[in-house]
């Protein structure tokens, strides 16, 4: 069943979101792996 998603393309907007992981694993509480989170929101991935 795919999973359908409301989308805002407001120019100029600015979104704030909160993500949990499962059991509340912290994966990005190293600074080695903030570079890879960089990459997950960016343009080049």
């Amino acid at each position: 069943m795919p999973i359908h998603y409301r989308r805002d393309y407001t120019p100029g907007t600015t979104y704030f979101f909160t993500v949990v992981t499962v059991g509340h694993r912290k994966l990005f509480n190293h600074p080695d792996k903030i570079p890879q989170l960089h990459l997950a929101f960016s343009d080049d991935s």
